[in-house]
């Protein structure tokens, strides 16, 4: 038939969230003077887990329990915690979560978690405004370690994604050294660095979300994240990354929702 508009199935944003939409960790109330620890090592200061350089670690002073502890201002909103660079899955440290509205009385909001690796990890929480956060660790076959926490307000991602993902824990991008006699033996293998390494599909997200909360995580100055991809079905595959490159949002079709890849890069633990 000459003449007719050409038929355009439309995609509308999602709005059926759930516990696998993709949760981004950016917003962080943790600041070198709010954070402090039961117990410290001599030259591993709590201070160190309120900077994002995760070369520099808070560690206990023993092997005991402890609590690292946020204070927070004036009832600030939040709704996760997140951590990297800690020795909690390898030396045996259980983790609970507690929070305080007045500042003395603190109440566990999660239960006692043995975690299955020293990867970063990132907890949800019901929103509410709050005076202070505190995990409590349990006595482990080590000292404890973090190197940087995170608490604010989270991000979620309206639209879900599986189909064509590498999780971002699994996207191993490894420099190995290998080695082989004359004769073509094998001789043994040693890694010398590495990193994660992927590509995340952002799609149907509105505009007004993409300008809120998306750019900020590549505008300039730069700042790591916590990113869970799919927290839900797999909740410990959390990364600590920072986007790479020079991300374009772009439209899609003509319903003026927004689309963007991301490439990120994350620490290898």
């Amino acid at each position: 038939m000459t003449g007719a508009f050409p038929i355009v199935i439309s995609r509308v944003a999602r709005t059926d969230i759930d516990a696998n939409n993709p949760v981004i960790g950016r917003d962080n109330l943790v600041t070198s003077s709010n954070v402090t620890a039961s117990s410290t090592a001599a030259g591993f200061p709590a201070s160190n887990m309120g900077n994002p350089v995760t070369s520099l670690k808070w560690k206990g002073a023993s092997a005991a329990a402890a609590t690292v502890t946020v204070t927070l201002e004036g009832n600030a909103p939040n709704d996760y915690v997140a951590i990297v660079g800690h020795n909690f899955g390898s030396a045996g440290i259980t983790v609970t979560a507690e929070v305080t509205i007045d500042g003395s009385t603190w109440t566990a909001v999660s239960p006692t978690m043995l975690y299955g690796d020293d990867g970063p990890k990132l907890l949800r929480l019901a929103s509410a405004d709050r005076t202070g956060i505190r995990l409590s660790l349990g006595q482990g076959s080590a000292a404890p370690e973090l190197a940087v926490i995170y608490t604010g307000v989270a991000t979620v991602v309206p639209a879900r994604h599986w189909v064509g993902q590498q999780p971002m824990p699994l996207a191993d991008e490894l420099n190995i050294a290998a080695g082989e006699s004359i004769n073509g033996q094998f001789l043994g293998s040693i890694e010398v660095g590495g990193r994660w390494q992927t590509r995340v599909p952002l799609r149907l997200m509105s505009e007004s979300f993409v300008r809120a909360h998306i750019r900020p995580l590549y505008a300039s100055p730069r700042k790591p994240f916590f990113f869970a991809w799919r927290p839900g079905d797999y909740p410990e595959e959390v990364a600590f990354a920072q986007v790479q490159g020079n991300p374009k949002p772009v439209n899609e079709l003509v319903n003026c929702l927004m689309a963007v890849d991301l490439d990120l890069t994350g620490i290898a633990t």
